[in-house]
């Protein structure tokens, strides 16, 4: 019987992640991996095997290149296979459990996106499945977890069970926002926007807020374009410059402010975090070639007397609601449109002040805000929402012209469960005798648990998962390994002076 070897398909995903995600096949187990890089990631794909033999002692078996044709334009493809030796420097000896924790963990009780990909992947190949479940009230008013989502392996990918509960409604719209932010579930309109930033060598974008609400930038337009070609042998764009009106920096910050009594980020605040470490991650990460962004135009004062009067209104709005036993019927909430109109005149005075006659486009997921810049002349792109989730969710296929499959756009483990305790704040993970509780860093303490994804854990679940965990890689060692590895792919003096801003 030939056993299939597991792949790993490269179309614009971050180096480290890529990485961890071959590490972790072969922490469960598998001795052969095939890695393959499409189109523009083909440099990014021989990297990152280069790094796994040269940092870990992998072997680079005989690679192989060959392309498909989509829409009639041929698409390179690279095939590297990598073997695990006998011995690695990432090998799990004979220490007691704790000595495998974070090395970062006892200080903060948050673990690397490195520690919580390697532990859930395996625990997913030993047990089939991993349950996610999010916060819920019972009618008596008691807090307890639901369950909404059951990842389940399928060939070397996996897909997303959506649970059948009547409260399935109800999360419907935070569950796609978290899939979307993860890179699971894409814009229907994806193919079209990443055929039209192409037709560029050079390409100037203006972004509205919800754009980073949605992480549109890293997690489908520059994967998109990175694997669709306008033209034979030459790849478009080669140089994009995002343009960051101030007024969403004001929104964003704005957001950023929302939390409770008891000091917790709210929904939105946690979002708006998200949306800050988009706008790091496309600033100063070196993994993102060719890409530059500037934050252009200077706030209204008036804005903050409107955020004042906009508080005032939302908490009249509260007490009305409280009144009335939560009834909305009359006295909703209204959007501004203020802030759109300022977004969309600082991208227009940006561009009046450059001599630039190629790409020029304004990118948004609200419909008004597109139309409104289409009567303005701002050449706006509108991402169209995701198709409404289904009960199954798994990777996007791409199939070439003769209608063969011939790329799976998938998603890290670590990702979802990021988005997922971003969207949610807190969530409980079941995977066969083990329950863990994990959360994002709800208070904004701190803007680098953010930028690395780190994730906090109880120190009881923590060690019951280590207990249990039977991975082949030691999780000490390859936290330090991804801690190195962030060093070398960030602008640290520029990264120190941000935390100290947003700490």
């Amino acid at each position: 019987m030939k056993t299939t070897i597991p792949e790993i398909h490269l179309y614009g995903t971050k180096t480290l992640e890529t990485l961890f995600d071959c590490l972790s096949l072969f922490n469960a187990g598998h001795p052969k991996i095939l890695l393959k890089a499409y189109g523009a990631n083909i440099n990014k794909g021989t990297e990152i095997a280069q790094i796994m033999k040269e940092e870990f002692g992998f072997r680079i078996l005989q690679s192989s290149l060959s392309s498909f044709r989509f829409e009639g334009v041929p698409i390179p493809v690279i095939e590297i296979p990598l073997s695990i030796p006998s011995k690695t420097q990432l090998d799990h000896p004979n220490e007691e459990p704790r000595s495998q924790i974070d090395p970062d963990y006892g200080k903060s009780g948050f673990v690397s996106y490195a520690s919580y990909q390697l532990l859930f992947s395996w625990l997913i190949q030993q047990h089939g499945n991993l349950e996610i479940r999010v916060p819920s009230r019972s009618r008596s008013g008691e807090r307890n977890f639901e369950k909404i989502v059951t990842v389940q392996p399928k060939s070397h990918s996996w897909n997303c069970q959506i649970a059948s509960t009547s409260d399935f409604k109800r999360h419907s719209e935070s569950l796609t926002k978290a899939f979307q932010r993860a890179g699971l579930v894409w814009p229907t309109n994806w193919m079209d926007i990443a055929k039209r930033l192409s037709q560029h060598d050079d390409v100037i974008i203006g972004l509205d807020t919800n754009t980073f609400y949605n992480c549109a930038i890293t997690q489908h337009i520059l994967p998109a374009i990175s694997i669709v070609e306008q033209k034979p042998y030459t790849h478009t764009p080669n140089w994009l410059l995002f343009v960051v009106p101030s007024t969403v920096m004001y929104e964003l910050e704005e957001a950023a402010n929302k939390r409770n009594d008891k000091g917790f980020l709210l929904r939105n605040g946690r979002a708006a975090f998200r949306g800050l470490q988009e706008i790091l991650e496309l600033s100063e990460n070196i993994d993102i070639p060719g890409v530059s962004l500037l934050i252009s135009g200077e706030t209204d004062p008036i804005l903050d007397a409107r955020a004042d009067i906009s508080g005032i209104r939302k908490d009249l709005i509260r007490m009305y609601n409280n009144m009335n036993h939560g009834r909305t019927n009359s006295f909703m909430e209204r959007k501004s449109a203020s802030g759109d109109m300022a977004i969309r005149n600082q991208f227009k005075n940006f561009l009046r002040q450059i001599d630039f006659h190629k790409g020029t486009y304004f990118l948004t997921s609200d419909k008004s805000n597109a139309a409104l810049a289409m009567a303005e002349g701002l050449r706006p792109i509108y991402i169209t929402p995701p198709t409404r989730l289904g009960q199954l969710v798994e990777p996007i296929q791409l199939r070439d012209d003769e209608g063969k499959s011939i790329l799976d756009m998938q998603v890290p483990i670590g990702n979802v469960l990021y988005e997922m305790a971003v969207t949610f704040g807190e969530i409980m993970l079941k995977c066969g005798p083990i329950e863990v509780s994990i959360s994002c860093d709800g208070r904004g303490a701190a803007m680098d648990h953010w930028l690395h994804k780190r994730l906090l854990i109880d120190r009881n679940s923590m060690e019951f998962l280590l207990k249990n965990y039977k991975g082949r890689f030691n999780i000490k060692k390859a936290a330090q390994q991804w801690k190195r590895f962030v060093s070398d792919f960030e602008n640290i003096d520029w990264l120190s002076e941000t935390k100290e801003n947003f700490s």
